[in-house]
């Protein structure tokens, strides 16, 4: 693995959910395919908000939100948004001038939403 410099100008959201529910990590195991093919798009790719994304999407129905909920926070502008690590927290990536649509779209899940930098 590979360690790269942050990128500049960008802006982070974490839903912290009111929810303290996770998911079951062992359950992921019947993603691997989606899962790979999201580690592809970043490491080999450098497409790192698809690859967020993608991954958000497909482990979505395992660890929540609802995959609708991850295409709504794109919609409102997100770069890239994900389930971070086995959840349940919500992490969005997005321009500055973008983030406060898409901490609007992250509340809406419920719960807090924090905002970075990324590092």
């Amino acid at each position: 693995m590979r360690r790269q410099a942050a990128p500049q100008g960008l802006a982070v959201a974490i839903l912290i959910p009111r929810s303290r529910r996770r998911g079951d990590p062992a359950a992921l195991r019947s993603l691997r395919a989606p899962m790979r093919e999201a580690w592809d798009l970043s490491r080999e790719h450098g497409d790192h908000w698809n690859a967020m994304t993608l991954n958000g999407l497909a482990a979505a129905p395992v660890l929540g939100p609802e995959p609708s909920e991850i295409a709504s926070i794109i919609e409102a502008g997100a770069l890239g948004a994900s389930v971070s690590g086995n959840g349940p927290a919500v992490a969005a990536v997005a321009r500055p001038a973008d983030l406060d649509a898409v901490c609007k779209a992250l509340s809406s899940i419920g719960g807090r939403v924090v905002r970075t930098t990324p590092n």
